[in-house]
């Protein structure tokens, strides 16, 4: 068996129902860029992929060029609050788990 060479993270961004489809495109295109900038980014894959329970799944796998997990946790820190700021200021808003209930009325 050989050490690994890269450390592979899958991520899932929901984002809520109401977002427009020009949004969405926005999102993935900001996830690209975030993660693209980063020196150690070895390979990517983003995929608006699903339509889930409370939200629109982006579906992100990063490979990172190193086997350090402390610098790979940092650098995940840090993309993750670029992502966070750049949706923010698209307001692209993350989505949480929701219901809504119906209540009828006679």
């Amino acid at each position: 068996i050989t050490r690994r060479p890269t450390i592979r993270t899958e991520m899932n961004f929901g984002i809520t129902y109401n977002t427009p489809a020009e949004k969405v495109k926005r999102a993935t295109a900001i996830l690209e860029e975030v993660f693209r900038a980063n020196p150690k980014t070895a390979d990517l894959l983003i995929s608006f992929n699903k339509f889930v329970d409370s939200a629109l799944n982006i579906l992100v796998v990063h490979v990172w060029n190193g086997v350090d997990a402390k610098e790979h946790f940092a650098a995940l820190q840090e993309l993750n609050l670029k992502i966070k700021e750049r949706f923010d200021a698209e307001k692209i808003e993350f989505a949480f788990p929701t219901q809504t209930v119906y209540v009828k009325q006679d």
